[in-house]
């Protein structure tokens, strides 16, 4: 009786590592380098949704550059991986998921939640300007959907760390301390975006995937008013990440 309790458990729990699998990669930038608190951050994770328990955290953090890898984890069906490398050179990020395995592949058999899948492939610099603020280049972009309610999405925000926040190397931006965000949403075959509007370009590739590319040598300027102290703890956080969501923001 107790080890058909124990499998019972087990079963159910793995049951809620639902098919719809998540992961984010990402880097923070900052304007200049600490001892405790390095100008170069890097992280990938990779889950199933609905666990809150990640199947892989990664994190790395340096003055020169700093790495985040986390290979292909397996959910019950399909998986997720996520990389990113960040430093002098630029931001180098990608990621992966599927439902069951075959991306691009529907079967007509199941249902489109079952097959959902998507990707980002991208390489972005952050650059500061003394005083007057942050220059976000976008050198790449790829990032593609199946037409379900599977998401992909790209996020940049500029702010201004607190003391504390650098004191733990917190990566919490809170609202009074953003200086700049945008964000790039594909959901359903449909573009949402906030502070792109010229430079998204959408193109329709199969009939059961969108892809959204940038084009080459994207700039967005990104201005700073504050003070001397203020633009030292001055930061860019670039975040891609695709899952299952209900409705985009």
């Amino acid at each position: 009786m107790k080890r058909k309790l124990v499998f019972l458990l087990s079963l159910i729990f793995l049951l809620t590592l639902t098919a719809d699998a998540f992961a984010s990669a990402s880097c923070k930038t900052r304007s200049r380098c600490r001892w405790w608190a390095k100008k170069y951050v890097a992280k990938a994770t990779v889950r199933c949704l609905f666990n809150p328990i990640p199947l892989c955290h990664s994190r790395g953090s340096s003055c020169g550059t700093a790495y985040a890898n986390c290979g292909w984890k397996y959910c019950l069906v399909g998986g997720a991986s996520a990389n990113a490398s960040n430093g002098p050179g630029g931001c180098f990020k990608s990621g992966s998921r599927t439902g069951l395995g075959r991306y691009g592949e529907p079967s007509a058999t199941t249902t489109a939640s079952e097959d959902n899948a998507g990707a980002h492939d991208m390489q972005s610099y952050v650059e500061f300007v003394e005083q007057q603020g942050a220059v976000v280049r976008l050198d790449s972009l790829v990032m593609s959907s199946t037409l379900d309610e599977s998401f992909s999405r790209l996020d940049v925000t500029a702010y201004v760390e607190s003391e504390e926040g650098l004191a733990n190397d917190d990566d919490d931006f809170p609202p009074d301390r953003i200086v700049w965000q945008g964000y790039i949403h594909l959901q359903k075959g449909v573009v949402t975006q906030q502070g792109f509007d010229e430079e998204v370009q959408q193109y329709l590739g199969r009939v059961d995937v969108t892809e959204v590319i940038f084009p080459p040598g994207v700039f967005k300027e990104i201005p700073f008013i504050g003070t001397a102290d203020e633009f030292d703890r001055l930061a860019v956080d670039v975040v891609i990440d695709g899952g299952q969501s209900e409705t985009a923001p």
